[in-house]
């Protein structure tokens, strides 16, 4: 039987990594524990965490520190005086929640595999100095584009860890935690929330739909009940859901019923919807616009950020347009906007052969970062389909300005 480490006899081990306070207020060692040991641990207090390894392990032992720390508090004397006033709030969503503000481009990440289909974990560190040094500072983790349905549990959330480690504090991390089975959605909330991600978002069950508005936001208040502290977006992609309600009509529903609920990654045509969005309750919803086609459009409505598959290979592209046309400059911003619908035309002629991420790990590739093949049911292109669509970026320009 596996022997468990109280706070009480950890000091008695007298060796470890870090300290928590113990339940009589001393300060004691953790011991330096096996993984085995952690993960009893972190069961034990009523943690579900992901696969844990050397390069995760450090996540843990703080998370490990911080409850055993909040235990030893919970287990002091009960204080009869009364306790000094907190500073008002200067948000009205969500007790404690963390701020967030996302603005400029967001690619929605692809997920590395390897041949064999395996998580290639180590390849996102080079992917997060590529996309630092295309100006990004925000991604969008484990969403359509990085395959999120097709990896178990465990999988999103070494992904979820890897990219957290690998950013380090450097880009903002949205995780998506949206799943077919509402309790998975649930504890990959939680896990996000646990190892310390900025957001997460959510698209609605996509089998047993929600038939209507009103059910639709009990599943989003139901996952962030999971992660209270995290803002949370619903991720609206009608298209691939086949969920499609107004999305004005579902932000009013959730106003007083999602507390953290802070805005929309909105995958839609529509932009109508989202500008009446953008205008909602004094602009209080963050309107991620998810068209990458369709940028220019979105800005002239209001949008001040975007999320999607082609600011992986074009985010330096799509940092000049919005530049350009915060600037004022209509016709350079307009010419990055024919450029990036130029790429896009060639990315989705491929993406209807083999699907969208299969398409866009091909163009990742040419540019030199090779996040690996798709998983089915999607299917990598060929050899002679990635020459040619080489050939076709090469006609308009592509690797001169992406």
């Amino acid at each position: 039987m596996a022997t468990h480490y109280s706070p009480k006899r950890l000091q008695a081990d007298n060796a470890g990594v870090a300290t928590a306070t113990s339940p009589d207020g001393r300060r004691v060692k953790i011991p330096n524990l096996t993984l085995s040991q952690l993960r009893q641990e972190l069961a034990s207090i009523g943690e579900n965490p992901g696969p844990i390894n050397s390069s995760n392990r450090e996540l843990y032992e703080s998370l490990l520190t911080r409850k055993w720390s909040t235990l030893s508090r919970e287990s002091q004397p009960e204080v009869t005086s009364p306790p000094p006033k907190k500073k008002a709030r200067t948000s009205t969503k969500g007790a404690q929640m963390k701020q967030i503000k996302v603005k400029g481009v967001v690619p929605a990440t692809f997920t590395p595999f390897s041949d064999s289909g395996n998580l290639n974990l180590p390849v996102i560190d080079l992917y997060v100095d590529h996309l630092l040094k295309s100006g990004i500072n925000t991604v969008f983790v484990n969403g359509k584009t990085g395959e999120g349905l097709t990896m178990t549990i465990s999988e999103r959330k070494a992904v979820t860890e890897k990219w957290i480690q690998a950013v380090a504090g450097r880009m903002t991390v949205i995780v998506h935690v949206g799943a077919v089975c509402l309790r998975d959605a649930k504890e990959l909330a939680s896990h996000s929330e646990t190892i310390g991600a900025n957001a997460i978002a959510t698209i609605p069950p996509v089998f047993h739909k929600p038939a209507t508005i009103k059910s639709l936001v009990q599943c989003f208040k139901e996952i962030s009940s999971s992660a209270p502290r995290l803002p949370l977006f619903f991720y609206n992609n009608p298209e691939a859901t086949g969920v499609d309600f107004n999305t004005e009509e579902v932000l009013k529903a959730a106003h007083t019923k999602v507390p953290n609920l802070c805005g929309v990654k909105f995958t839609s045509f529509d932009l109508t919807d989202f500008s009446r969005c953008l205008q909602l309750h004094d602009g209080s919803y963050q309107m991620l616009y998810g068209r990458d086609e369709q940028l220019l459009g979105a800005l002239a409505h209001g949008a001040t950020a975007c999320v999607g598959t082609t600011y992986n290979f074009a985010g330096k592209l799509n940092n000049r347009l919005i530049a350009a046309y915060e600037r004022g400059d209509m016709a350079t911003a307009q010419k990055e906007q024919y450029r990036s619908q130029a790429a896009i035309l060639v990315y989705r002629k491929y993406a209807d052969l083999v699907g969208p991420a299969a398409s866009g790990k091909a163009i990742m590739q040419l540019i030199g970062l090779n996040v690996g093949p798709p998983r089915l049911p999607e299917v990598a292109l060929s050899a002679p389909q990635v020459k040619e669509m080489q050939k076709e970026l090469n006609e308009i320009g592509f690797f001169d300005w992406y």
